[in-house]
């Protein structure tokens, strides 16, 4: 089941566990934890951060 495996590497990846290969065993409740929004995934090649400077200016930065 193609849902069930990428839920279980979201999962893993999330909980920091590397990447070996092997299976891990998560629980129904932790599949549960990660749901999809209308059955689809997105690609996005941006990312902007906001954040605050130590001298409390507001700022943002983008990533490609």
């Amino acid at each position: 089941n193609f849902i069930l495996q990428l839920k279980d590497h979201l999962l893993a990846h999330l909980q920091g566990i590397e990447y070996s290969g092997d299976k891990h065993d998560f629980t129904d409740e932790d599949h549960d934890q990660v749901i999809f929004a209308n059955n689809q995934l997105h690609k996005h090649s941006v990312l902007q951060v906001n954040y605050t400077t130590y001298n409390c200016h507001i700022l943002d930065s983008t990533l490609n």
